[in-house]
Formats: C-alpha cells, sequence, structure tokens
C-alpha cells in the first residue's frame, strides 16, 4: 500500500489513500482524450502532406518553369557542387552571376546538402509545406501565452494554415519566402517571453533568409517598443519624485533596450546586406560581378531603387485596396483589436501601394507569405482578446470573463467555420478557381496527366554537361545542370545566351505550347538535316509535343505516345473568322456554313487553328467557291483572286500558291487540292487563305487533311 495524489483529480485537493485492489483486478485506465495539440500536430502534418502532393500534380503537369522552380534548382544544384548559386535564367534577363545577388538568401547554403542527397523538385515542395506548416507552431503558443486558451491558439493556427494567401503561395513553385513566417512568428513569440538572446538568434537567421527579413524584424522590434510606451511616459510624466537617475533607469528596462537594440539592428542589416550583393560578393567571395544595367529587379537603399513612388499610388488603386480590405476580412479584422500590432505588416502594405506591380496584390505568387509573415502576429494578439466565450473549454482551462450569450454561442462559431471556408474557397484548392484563377498558382488542374513521362523520358536522353537550351516550361527537367539554358516565356530579342546563329547549342528541348518563343536564328536550321536531327519525340503531354533536337544527329528518333490522327475535317467555324470575313448559313456546306469575305474584301479571310501532322504525303482540300462582287463587271478568268499558305514550325512554307477566277469561280463549291511531302513530323501547322483582289468574294466549306500514303 503507497499513499499518493491521483493524478487525475483538481488541483489543489489533498492526497488520498490508495485503496489496494483485489488480488488479479485492474484499476481502470483513463480515457486518452484529443487536445488541441493533437489537432494542431494532425493539421500540421495533414497541411504538409496535402500540399506535397498537390504540388507534385502541378509538376507532372508542367505547371512550373523556369520562374520559379527551375532558379531554385539550378542554383541549388550550383550550390550543393560547389557553385555560387548560378542560375541561368536572371544571367540571361540580368546578367546576374548569383541568385545570391538577386535575394540575399544565403539561408540556401543549409537547403543545399538536402538538394544534393535529393534533387528532386518534390524535395523542395515537402520543404516548403513543412516549413510553412511549422510556423502554426509559434503562433499557437504565442496565443496561448498571451492569455488566450489552447483552443483559441488552434483557431489561430486553422487560420494561419488555411488562409487563402498562405495556401496559393506554398503552392506556387518553391521560394525562400517561405521561412519568414516562422521566422518572424518565433521572433514574436521568444520577445514576448523576453527570450532576447533566442529571439536574436532567431532575428539573425531571418537576415540570412532574404534581404525583406530586417522590414519585419523592425516591424515587431517597433510593435514591442509601442507595447513598452505607457511604461516609458507614466514614469517621465507622472513620477517627477524619482530621482533622475531613477527615472532613466526605469525609462531604460530591458524590454526597451533590447527592442530599440533589434530595431537598430534590423536597419543596420538591410543595408548591410544590400552591400555584401553589390560589393562584397564578388570581391570577398570570387563571385562575378553585380550586374549595373537595368534587370527589373527592384534592388537598393532608395524609394527609387526599389520601384517607389507617390505616382505609382494611382496605378491599380481600388485593386490594391480591395486586396488588402479582402486580406483582413478574412481574418476576421483581428488585427485591428489591437492596433499597434499592423505596424508589423504596415511596410509591406505601404510598399505594395507605392509600387506599380500589380503581382504584389495578386493571390498565386509568392508573396503571400510576406503578408502572412506581417499580419498574423497580430492576428495572434487580436485573438487573445476576442470574445470566444462560444468555443467549449478544453479541462483545466478557466472560465472565460466575458458571460456567456446564447447568440455567441449560436454565431461565432459558425462565423470561424465560414470565414475557414472562405479562405479555402478562395485558394487554389477551389475546383471552381484551378485554371482561372489570379496567380501562377491557380494554373493548374490538379489532376494527373498523361504524356509527364514522356517528357521526362525524352529530357533524359540529354547527357549531363551538354549544352541544352529549354522552353521554360522544359527547363526543370534539365535544371540540374549548370549546362542548361532557358528561353523566355515569350518572345525576347535581349536575352543574354551563350549562343546564336553561328554558335548553335547541341541540344534544343521544346514544348509545342511555347514554340512561338524560339529565336529566328534557331527556327531557322532546326529543320535543317545538315545541322539539327529529330533526336526525341513525345507526342501527346499536357504542354503539347515535346521536342529533342540534337545538332549532328542523323538516326531514327525515339518517340513516345501515339501520333495525333493524320485525317482531320476543320469545319468553316474553326477557320478562324477575321475582319474581312464572316460566318454564313450555307445548305451546300457539310456544316451548314461556310465562311465568305465581306464584300470588297482583299486580305485574309481565314486561318485554322494549328494542328501537328506525323510525317507521310498529304493532300489538302479546300472547298471553295468564288464570284464577282460587281456582276456587270466581273474579273477575267486570269485574274488571281485567292491564295492559299500552308506554314508548320520552322518548315518554311510548305506552300503558297496562287488561284485564278477561272479555277475557283463555280456555282457550288468545289475542291482545289493541293499536296505536299512531309519528311519530318510538323508542328502547329496553320492554313490561310487570301483573297487577293476586291472584286471577287470568296466562299470556304471546309478543309480535309487526308494522309495519302508514307514519306515519298
Amino acid at each position: 500500500m503507497s499513499v499518493g495524489t491521483d493524478p487525475g483529480g483538481p488541483e489543489g485537493v489533498a492526497p488520498t489513500e490508495l485503496v489496494p485492489l483485489p488480488k488479479g483486478a485492474h484499476r481502470p485506465c483513463r480515457r486518452w482524450a484529443v487536445t488541441p495539440v493533437h489537432l494542431l500536430l494532425l493539421a500540421i502534418v495533414g497541411f504538409t502532406v496535402l500540399l506535397t502532393v498537390v504540388s507534385w500534380l502541378r509538376l507532372i503537369e508542367l505547371t512550373p518553369s523556369t520562374w520559379d522552380l527551375g532558379i531554385y534548382q539550378q542554383a541549388l544544384w550550383s550550390g550543393a557542387h560547389g557553385g555560387p548559386f548560378y542560375e541561368s535564367a536572371d544571367y540571361e534577363t540580368g546578367g546576374y552571376g548569383s541568385f545570391l545577388q538577386v535575394h540575399s538568401a544565403f539561408l540556401l547554403y543549409a537547403v543545399a546538402p538536402l538538394y544534393r542527397a535529393l534533387p528532386s523538385p518534390v524535395t523542395l515542395f515537402a520543404l516548403q509545406a513543412g516549413v510553412v506548416a511549422s510556423a502554426a507552431v509559434p503562433l499557437y503558443l504565442l496565443v496561448r501565452d498571451l492569455g488566450g486558451s489552447s483552443r483559441r491558439g488552434l483557431v489561430a493556427g486553422a487560420l494561419f494554415l488555411l488562409s487563402s494567401s498562405t495556401l496559393s503561395s506554398t503552392l506556387y513553385d518553391f521560394h525562400i519566402e517561405s521561412f519568414l513566417p516562422l521566422e518572424t512568428f518565433a521572433l514574436v513569440l521568444l520577445w514576448n517571453r523576453r527570450r532576447y538572446v533566442a529571439g536574436a538568434l532567431v532575428a539573425l537567421l531571418g537576415f540570412f533568409t532574404m534581404e525583406a527579413a530586417p522590414i519585419f524584424v523592425a516591424g515587431v522590434a517597433l510593435f514591442f517598443l509601442l507595447g513598452e510606451s505607457p511604461v516609458v511616459w507614466s514614469t517621465l510624466r507622472h513620477r517627477p519624485e524619482l530621482p533622475r537617475w531613477r527615472r532613466v533607469r526605469e525609462v531604460l528596462r530591458t524590454p526597451v533596450v533590447a527592442s530599440a537594440a533589434l530595431l537598430l539592428a534590423a536597419i543596420a542589416a538591410y543595408y548591410v546586406l544590400l552591400i555584401v550583393r553589390w560589393d562584397l560578393l564578388a570581391s570577398l567571395a570570387g563571385f562575378p560581378p553585380f550586374p549595373t544595367a537595368e534587370s527589373g529587379y527592384v534592388i537598393g537603399g532608395t524609394p527609387q531603387a526599389l520601384g517607389l513612388s507617390l505616382g505609382a499610388l494611382q496605378v491599380g488603386f481600388f485593386s490594391k485596396s480591395l486586396y488588402w480590405i479582402g486580406i483582413f476580412a478574412l481574418v476576421l479584422y483581428l488585427p485591428l483589436i489591437v492596433p499597434r500590432s499592423v505596424v508589423i505588416v504596415l511596410p509591406w502594405m505601404l510598399f505594395t501601394f507605392l509600387s506599380s506591380n500589380l503581382n504584389y496584390v495578386t493571390m498565386g505568387f509568392q508573396y503571400g507569405f510576406l503578408v502572412a509573415a506581417g499580419l498574423f502576429p497580430g492576428v495572434a494578439y487580436g485573438l487573445a482578446r476576442f470574445p470566444l466565450a462560444a468555443l467549449p473549454r478544453a479541462r483545466g482551462e478557466p472560465r472565460p470573463t466575458v458571460p456567456r450569450r446564447r447568440a455567441l454561442r449560436r454565431w461565432i462559431p459558425l462565423l470561424l467555420i465560414g470565414v475557414l471556408a472562405l479562405n479555402v474557397a478562395l485558394s487554389p484548392l477551389d475546383p471552381l478557381l484551378q485554371g482561372s484563377g489570379p496567380g501562377s498558382a491557380f494554373q493548374v488542374n490538379y489532376r494527373v496527366p498523361p504524356g509527364y513521362a514522356g517528357a521526362v523520358a525524352v529530357a533524359d536522353l540529354i547527357p549531363r554537361g551538354a549544352p541544352v537550351l529549354a522552353s521554360d516550361v522544359l527547363f526543370p527537367l534539365v535544371a540540374d545542370d549548370l549546362h542548361a539554358y532557358t528561353l523566355f516565356w515569350g518572345p525576347n530579342p535581349y536575352l543574354i545566351l551563350p549562343f546564336n546563329a553561328t554558335a548553335l547549342p547541341e541540344f534544343v528541348l521544346l514544348a509545342e505550347s511555347r514554340l512561338y518563343a524560339v529565336p529566328g536564328w534557331l527556327a531557322y536550321v532546326l529543320y535543317d538535316p545538315s545541322v539539327y536531327g529529330l533526336r526525341a519525340l513525345a507526342w501527346t503531354t499536357p504542354v503539347g509535343a515535346v521536342v529533342l533536337f540534337e545538332r549532328g544527329f542523323g538516326g531514327v528518333a525515339a518517340v513516345w505516345g501515339g501520333p495525333p490522327t493524320s485525317n482531320l475535317t476543320i469545319a468553316p467555324s474553326a477557320a478562324g473568322v477575321g475582319t474581312l470575313s464572316w460566318l454564313v448559313p450555307e445548305p451546300a456546306s457539310p456544316f451548314g456554313q461556310a465562311v465568305e469575305s465581306v464584300p470588297y474584301a482583299a486580305g485574309q479571310l481565314w486561318a485554322t487553328p494549328p494542328f501537328d501532322l506525323p510525317s507521310g504525303e498529304y493532300r489538302f482540300q479546300f472547298w471553295l467557291k468564288s464570284w464577282a462582287e460587281t456582276s456587270s463587271a466581273p474579273p477575267s478568268p486570269s485574274t488571281a483572286v485567292l491564295t492559299l499558305e500552308g506554314n508548320p514550325f520552322a518548315q518554311g512554307g510548305w506552300f503558297d500558291l496562287a488561284f485564278t477566277f477561272g479555277q475557283v469561280s463555280h456555282a457550288g463549291f468545289e475542291p482545289i487540292s493541293v499536296t505536299q511531302n512531309i519528311t519530318q513530323p510538323a508542328f502547329q501547322v496553320v492554313l490561310r487563305g487570301y483573297a487577293s483582289t476586291p472584286m471577287a468574294g470568296i466562299g470556304l466549306a471546309e478543309i480535309i487533311v487526308t494522309r495519302v500514303g508514307p514519306v515519298s
């Protein structure tokens, strides 16, 4: 027999004697209860797994591109192998020799070994999701420290994890900004606990994360200084009886000195990081020199260098205002309960208003991490004071000071659930917004598409170390190589490429959806058998056909996936009616419609949607008719009235044929046939028709493309 306290009894109850049990009997066990801590950990694990999987779905849809997944992949590959965190995208567009000159992301030195061990985009997705999810822990602890219950802390964590800003930013590739919420929340937590040394170390880690961190650290320092201001003011004004030295000592209390020192350190760190990027990386670390030309990035210590001006205030002012009103509404305006907490997010808010770049106030980019880092400390402070009396209490928690009201019991839980649901509905997780939302994170359908394996197989044929120029949507497939270069997402003649018409890349990896971005000097020689050969082809991928050209290759191309149909019929409604033609009812047409030129038109009448064709011999059949616009003065039979063109990507004009009025002036539709021998697979084929004279009208009933045999 022993004496002790019952661990399940309430605090303050006197010890009781434990009565011995009969032989063979067992004392009943306490039922295991789910606590807010358990729910928070479950939410963190669920968030990490879900967003990693959804990010992987974006990857296999080939939605991530050079900007920004490929940039981080190549920079980390460079850093993991002793390089200067080089990535070709910023070299080509701004002359940067290192990503560390673009952002002060020295934290990547800690990420590089992980990427070297597991060189995959999924590694970065899992790391980002885990880091973002773990930021809910200091947020939870902060609310609990402030006198809120553990359930309030759970609400704060849920608001952060399900915030539309958090979700949309986490699902946009990988970004170093994802570390800022964790660092800022931990700093506020430690400063609130007056653990200044640990807090200073967290601030230092933030300084090594990116150049925006000192701004948030300064906001945190100012927040705590404002919190100490009533004590300072009271000491200076209302206690004149104290000796001067006592008043000075009271004013210079540890919280005041520590917060003032943190503020000064943040200001100094911002400018030190600028100097490091501008000069010290090149002079001390041997990195390439900082570029002097305009690069498009906002880097500097003045408003002008940061692209800020009062004139930019009017650019998208309504969109900016609506964005910030919505951001605060999606957290129930909780930061306004403690107004001084707004100083943490205020610098970023002002930055967005004074900048003309509306991406800063668009969901679906990495800038949502900056919003979360500054906004959610205020959410924590506001939530600790918010009357959540309607929420059930955990075991051992004190009764709330706010009286329970029947109305509160009804609407507060519903309000919280509604806000959380609204945040999710405004994120890329909402199926209604996928593929149509504002930012890059929304441009995906989150499904398993066919053809991704084929695209990977084509890219894997490129030997490591071989110079390759890739479309931006395919660059992540080859980014783990310092000899990989990227094309822009559109035509850009200003790219700083090591290639030109006389110094061609060894491999060219192209996505059909980005063929328009291929420079002319390269497109001109891709189908020249004396220069390039088609090395491999994946017909069906999320970005259309994926094609690999190899310089000097003369073998048989490797092919993945089935080719598109060799026989197709193009209806008049798909023929691209323009300003010089219209779609009219036509009983004689198989489709009941026809494309006809407007009266007295001369110029392009139609252009078909682009289509692909495998190699072979083809017949293009145009069902046409023509008539005189002025019956009293018809064109002579030898007058050219119609020109037909067939143009694929990079293979030059297949045909450019003129037809006379005598050849096409029929009462009904008659076929005009053109035969073309296609020796290589053709992509983005477009058929166009032009009216050559305003004196004759032209009608098109249909276009039939037929493969009549193998390559002749």
